[in-house]
């Protein structure tokens, strides 16, 4: 492995790179911060993938007191350059202060890269496309530091082609992803833009789990698409070099003394020892991140636990075992060491931190799925209708996705985009209340990720 291929395969985070007169890379500092707008812009691995909402998820519940908006721009099927075509209506339109850009698994036409050996032909196709694409992330990148906006460069995730599959191998598309990756890092090198590395992490992560089992697979049986544990790979991956810090709270009394010196990010009020334990209010500045049971299995690969989502309790000066409770509501027992040591409250099931947390993730589970529809309208309009003005008008829309249709009837993904075509007649009807319907679970879900006060007693164990 050659020391650029090492280094991708590190866990390579937000690059601090000179930009001279372009805008500076992303850091803590311009990206994290209330008023932010982050603009992910992709393709199907964007529109129907969720690193953007687990990283949307964390940033509500980690500083529910700023106001930070993510907007998905992902299209299927699409490349750099139709997202230069787009960049108006679907990007710029949102004025948005940041623009992640991830593209290279359309742009390399994976069908040049069928088993056998190639000719020269399809050798020079091949050579040719990852120039274009290059070309178009260059220009994309031009476009939006030249409106002051930042620019974050993901690398493509990759294509499994080590997975025992139904769906056939196209042997050295991920070579070609790879290239992509490592040019992306010199675009960033170049322009001053910040960087985040999928492709090295998950393809390590990967192989680890195949090396263990063949049939699996952090990307998915059709080799494309990352599932939901690769997703959260990547929004780890993300708030890793956006600078996230491990601590949701940090709770910290003494007994002997009732006093509360050493917490962080948290108010403690009517501290008081009881009846050999100890009572007090807090009110956290945060929540917990929860992690959905679709992608739990993401935290066997990444710390994100240890890294990202820290709630730690500790009461000093015990002695024996105690049962926790917070607001009358036992969450857990312990021994005086555990406590004195620090227990973390984000990893036991039954806190109503984590309850509160749910709750923020069923309001924003309500958005994307409005935000879902809604792509649709975005991903039948830009397909069959590409190069119009918007809004286009509706009532052309039907003639428009026939003829669509009609032109990709013998497509391998027709039956995808004829399911497409016919929820695009529904959600386009409904386009204003689907609107409405985001914005209003977006202020639910920030009214919901607001920490409450909460009661905890730390009370021996009858027995103990």
């Amino acid at each position: 492995m050659s020391r650029r291929n090492f280094l991708l395969a590190c866990w390579l985070t937000l690059l601090a790179l000179g930009g001279g007169s372009r805008a500076a890379p992303v850091g803590i500092q311009t990206w994290i911060e209330s008023g932010t707008r982050w603009v992910a812009l992709g393709d199907s691995i964007t529109q129907g993938g969720s690193y953007h909402q687990q990283v949307e998820l964390f940033l509500l519940t980690r500083h529910p007191e700023q106001t930070i908006t993510v907007i998905n721009a992902g299209v299927s099927g699409d490349t750099a350059a139709g997202a230069l075509t787009r960049l108006d209506w679907d990007v710029l339109a949102h004025q948005p202060s940041v623009v992640s850009l991830m593209f290279g698994m359309n742009d390399v036409s994976r069908y040049l890269y069928a088993p056998g050996v190639p000719d020269g032909k399809t050798l020079a196709q091949r050579k040719a496309n990852i120039a274009t694409w290059e070309k178009n992330v260059r220009a994309l990148v031009a476009r939006l530091q030249g409106r002051n906006i930042h620019v974050i460069l993901c690398t493509p995730s990759p294509y499994d082609e080590n997975v025992q599959s139904s769906t056939p191998n196209q042997p050295g598309v991920d070579t070609a992803l790879q290239e992509c990756a490592e040019r992306v890092i010199e675009i960033a090198r170049e322009s001053g833009a910040a960087v985040v590395d999928f492709h090295g992490p998950l393809t390590i992560k990967n192989k680890e789990l195949q090396q263990k089992d063949p049939n699996a697979t952090l990307i998915g049986p059709g080799r494309v698409h990352p599932g939901p544990i690769g997703h959260l790979i990547m929004a780890y991956l993300i708030l890793k070099a956006a600078g996230q810090s491990a601590t949701v709270a940090k709770l910290v009394v003494d007994v002997t003394t009732t006093q509360h010196a050493g917490s962080e990010r948290c108010q403690i009020s009517a501290l008081q020892r009881v009846g050999g334990g100890v009572a007090f209010t807090a009110r956290e500045d945060a929540l917990p991140f929860v992690v959905g049971a679709e992608a739990r299995g993401g935290l066997e690969f990444v710390p994100f636990g240890q890294e990202l989502n820290l709630e730690i309790l500790q009461v000093r000066g015990l002695s024996g075992h105690f049962e926790v409770r917070i607001d009358d509501e036992t969450v857990g027992a312990f021994s005086a060491e555990q406590l004195a040591h620090g227990v973390d409250l984000a990893a036991l099931p039954q806190t109503p931190q984590l309850r509160q947390a749910n709750e923020v993730l069923a309001c924003l589970r309500r958005k994307w799925s409005a935000v879902a529809k809604l792509r649709n309208v975005a991903y039948c309009e830009y397909r069959a209708w590409a190069g119009e003005t918007r809004p286009v008008d509706a009532a052309l829309m039907p003639e428009k996705l026939d003829h669509w249709l009609t032109k990709l009837r013998q497509d391998s993904s027709f039956r995808y985009i004829e399911g497409e075509a016919k929820q695009y007649i529904v959600n386009k009807r409904n386009e204003a209340a689907l609107i409405a319907e985001v914005d209003d679970w977006t202020i639910r879900a920030r009214g919901t990720a607001i920490p409450r006060p909460h009661r905890f007693v730390v009370r021996p164990l009858e027995g103990k």
